[in-house]
């Protein structure tokens, strides 16, 4: 991977640029969007210089799962197969536990959805290192580590480029006709533009932490509610399994005050008994556990003239059922669809900006929507009788093979996105 290092980047930039050149796109963060779109662009004879602000791609408890609309648009680009190799199993099945009963559900198989869809928990450190690896194969790709981007350049008409700065504090200016913000929730590139973000107000915050699995667990999803406390925990990275806890906002600062021992034993109480022991050992202070304050968000608008916003930088999702990682793919290929034939022509892309806001808004609202039907029943309802109602209703609906119009229509386009997105044509299919 064609990562630039601080001896390269003393030795190549001349005139505060990298390389000599300025890129046509600075795209500012590497997480899914920011790599997608820099991997269409660079296929498709784009030069392109994303700018990360960590060193390296690793992610703590960020979006793994990827849904089937995501896992074919990997299989249009000929990734799929390569990409699904980094998983490390997707789960058999569901346990949940309430009311002293455990319902089981088990899960198809990722290939059995559709073809070249499917399902997959991806370590998003390695999704993001094979989308690098492979855009770090074109010409015009330049990728920086540990460089963050602190203000915007304008002139008259516009966002013209960024200025950033290095880990080692040296100072780096960059030009190019369009920069896109993919630089997630708390977007500096959206902060220096002056865009103010919409909420919907979520009661809940998560918190996480990981630990290694035991041996003979086996690969499921569990979740476990007893007096309105919702568990959740699933194998994620290599020999890793993640741990969530549904809290009401606030009360971790109220649980700091309290002796860590007493969180742990509350947690010991609600895991599988199979993870007593590595949880146990996992968590030996504050630092082993991280706060996630759930959001739901919309930026006010996606782009001013000479700037675009993707992803978490537009509209932090809510991580209910899992959409993050897979918007921010589908923004990615729409986006990079509606910019190619502007850049090429040298048409508007304050116009092309405007017209990808105009596609992409409305399946976003619909989409957070449907997350938050799920936190105003836990909110409403509690998470116990929540999930005891959704679970009466799938089993149900899975007795006599059917759910109402309603359900599956929600279901399609939670696992394939509406309108659905595609990446079988395209420029970069011609190299």
């Amino acid at each position: 991977m064609k990562e630039v290092d601080l001896v390269a980047l003393r030795s190549e930039r001349r005139n505060g640029t990298i390389n000599g050149d300025n890129p046509q796109v600075i795209v500012v963060g590497a997480g899914p969007a920011g790599m997608m779109l820099a991997l269409l662009l660079s296929r498709s004879g784009v030069s392109v210089t994303v700018l990360e602000q960590a060193t390296t791609f690793a992610r703590e408890f960020r979006g793994e799962l990827l849904q089937p609309g995501a896992t074919r648009i990997l299989n249009d680009l000929g990734l799929r197969e390569r990409i699904l190799s980094l998983s490390s199993g997707f789960p058999a099945g569901l346990d949940i536990q309430y009311d002293r009963k455990t319902v089981r559900f088990d899960f198809p198989r990722p290939d059995e959805l559709s073809k070249g869809g499917g399902v997959a928990i991806i370590p998003q450190k390695q999704f993001l290192e094979a989308l690098a690896t492979e855009a770090s194969r074109q010409a015009g790709f330049e990728i920086v580590m540990g460089c963050s981007v602190r203000d915007l350049l304008f002139d008259a008409h516009g966002v013209v480029g960024v200025r950033a700065q290095l880990y080692n504090g040296e100072s780096l200016t960059l030009r190019a006709p369009l920069v896109v913000a993919c630089d997630g929730r708390f977007s500096a590139v959206r902060r220096a533009a002056g865009i103010e973000m919409r909420a919907k107000s979520i009661p809940f915050d998560l918190l996480w932490f990981s630990t290694p699995i035991p041996t003979g667990l086996p690969n499921r999803v569990y979740v476990r509610i007893t007096r309105n406390q919702l568990f959740g925990s699933f194998a994620s990275r290599n020999n890793r399994m993640q741990v969530g806890w549904l809290i009401h906002k606030g009360e971790y600062a109220r649980l700091r005050t309290q002796p860590f021992g007493e969180t742990v034993d509350r947690i010991v109480s609600h895991v599988p008994v199979q993870l007593s022991d590595s949880v146990r050992r996992a968590l030996r202070g504050w630092n082993d556990l991280s706060l996630l304050p759930v959001v739901s968000q919309m930026a006010e608008r996606w782009s001013q003239p000479g700037m675009l916003l993707l992803g978490d930088a537009a509209h932090p999702m809510s991580p209910a059922g899992g959409q993050g990682i897979n918007v921010a793919i589908y923004d990615a290929v729409v986006a990079a669809a509606r910019l190619l034939p502007a850049i090429k022509d040298g048409a508007s892309l304050e116009d092309v900006a405007r017209s990808f806001e105009r596609e992409r808004r409305p399946s976003i609202i619909v989409t957070q929507r449907l997350q938050n039907v799920f936190t105003s029943a836990l909110c409403t309802l509690g998470p116990s009788a929540a999930v005891r109602f959704a679970t009466l209703f799938i089993r149900a609906g899975a007795r006599v093979s059917w759910h109402p119009r309603f359900v599956r229509k929600a279901l399609d386009r939670l696992l394939w996105g509406n309108p659905q997105v595609r990446a079988d044509r395209g420029p970069w299919q011609r190299r």
